[in-house]
């Protein structure tokens, strides 16, 4: 996401007006800035990075998750763990 920069006022993120306690406020956020297909480009990364992360997930941390959930039964199961 390093075209972020390119494209948008990150200031905003440091200005009350716009996010206060950790709450957005009404005020609408400026536009991006559309330069020689960017945004476009902006746009095809973020749905790559997302493809990306969500297969991550799928074939490597939920599968991960069910096998620490076995193990841990397991380990009470074998030293009589109590809750």
């Amino acid at each position: 996401v390093a075209m972020l920069d390119e494209l948008t006022d990150m200031t905003v993120l440091a200005d009350t007006s716009f996010i206060k306690n950790g709450k957005l406020m009404n005020k609408p956020f400026p536009q991006l800035r559309i330069e020689n297909g960017k945004l476009t480009t902006f746009f095809n990364k973020i749905l790559i990075f997302r493809l990306i992360t969500s297969s991550y997930i799928g074939n490597n941390l939920v599968p991960q998750l069910e096998n620490s959930k076995r193990l841990i039964e397991f380990l009470k199961n074998k030293y009589n763990i109590q809750n």
